[in-house]
């Protein structure tokens, strides 16, 4: 319990040493659980895909992602940090979706189809419409969607929670 709690502190201060020394928006995303773990014939990782887009129209289509990227997180490797070279001060409206991959198609197969059908995506896994959601993008999954307004003045933090075919997942999410 104390080592957990000194872990968490020196996490903290890392996060707020960096949101005053760098100019670039930060990400922190730590499992707390993971969509893969209750079966144990799943790989026991999450493969995730976290696309931020700029948002100009909510109802136009979206332009190529501000930043992409793919990582693993797993009961070892359970968080990831990541920059995006998005400068956190600009006036900027951005939707950051987080994508379960459990297939090995291409990020650039899966990024064109989530931009396009952005606003349908996002209604689908608000109502849990697995059957919309496997239309547009085959076995891959939508772990969770947010709107970001910059610039943020401080570290944000918010979770992405849900069942994702019958197993739990926790994912908290730190903006610096």
């Amino acid at each position: 319990m104390y080592c957990n709690a000194i872990t968490t502190l020196s996490i903290i201060l890392f996060i707020h040493y960096n949101y005053l020394q760098s100019t670039s928006l930060s990400i922190d995303i730590k499992a707390i659980d993971l969509s893969e773990d209750l079966n144990k014939l799943s790989t026991q990782n999450d493969e995730l895909i976290l696309l931020i887009y700029e948002v100009q129209d909510i109802d136009a289509t979206l332009n190529e992602p501000l930043y992409s990227s793919e990582f693993t997180l797993d009961s070892k490797t359970n968080r990831q940090q990541l920059t995006t070279g998005i400068h956190k001060q600009s006036n900027l409206e951005l939707l950051m979706l987080v994508l379960e991959r459990d297939t090995e198609r291409p990020i650039a197969q899966i990024e064109p189809v989530v931009r396009i059908h952005f606003n349908e995506l996002i209604e689908a896994q608000a109502n849990n419409d697995y059957n919309l959601i496997r239309k547009y993008l085959g076995n891959e999954d939508i772990l969770g969607t947010k709107r970001i307004t910059l610039p943020i003045s401080r570290p944000t933090e918010f979770k992405l929670q849900g069942i994702q075919k019958m197993d739990r997942y926790t994912y908290v999410v730190i903006l610096y």
